[in-house]
């Protein structure tokens, strides 16, 4: 089983919000507040607030705040089974709700070549977007091709199955833990696995 902090401001797990945890993070997924592990800053994501369904009528809102911080934990570590560098990830509570704990990699030099001055990968050099799989299926970049062997040939679903049965139900339920296990392996089978047989 994984360990879950305790995210709040007093925590005995992690220094946050106090005079000595001095960055300050942006974006718009969600709010974001400084913290610290040992020397470690770690950028502690909480879920955003959802409205109402009769402010918002037209959508299916059932929930008062969405699964962000899950789905980051989850999305890191199904990176980490395939090999690829990531960082470290934790999930915990904080004012009653689910967050992820990230660390912060600006200072690793391993990681620059991933930093904020880059070209959306969703968009063309005209601003248009990019349908992601219809550009994997066609087999035009040769260098997007590769990677899809690559990463494609190191996906374990069932370590991926085990990574998600092992967060406590406190985190979430196990029908939620079906339904993102039975997501990934819709995805993997129908999409990555399909391109990659026809590469």
């Amino acid at each position: 089983m994984i360990k879950i902090l305790d995210l709040n401001d007093n925590s005995n797990d992690m220094e946050i919000g106090t005079a000595n945890v001095d960055r300050v993070y942006g974006g718009r997924g969600g709010k974001k507040v400084a913290g610290r592990i040992g020397s470690d800053y770690y950028l502690i994501k909480m879920p955003n607030n959802l409205t109402n369904r009769s402010e918002r009528p037209g959508e299916n809102i059932e929930i008062p705040y969405n699964n962000s911080p899950i789905s980051e934990y989850i999305g890191s570590h199904v990176y980490e089974i395939v090999g690829m560098q990531v960082h470290d990830t934790y999930l915990g509570f904080r004012n009653g709700k689910v967050a992820v704990a990230c660390k912060d990699v600006i200072d690793n030099n391993k990681f620059d070549i991933y930093l904020n001055n880059q070209q959306s990968f969703f968009v063309d050099d005209n601003e248009k977007p990019i349908n992601m799989y219809e550009l994997m299926r066609c087999g035009k970049e040769v260098k997007l091709s590769n990677a899809i062997e690559q990463i494609v040939s190191k996906i374990d679903i069932e370590r991926i199955k085990e990574m998600i049965n092992e967060i406590p139900d406190s985190i979430i339920s196990n029908i939620r833990k079906i339904y993102y296990i039975t997501l990934i392996e819709k995805r993997y089978r129908e999409c990555l696995l399909s391109i990659y047989n026809s590469l």
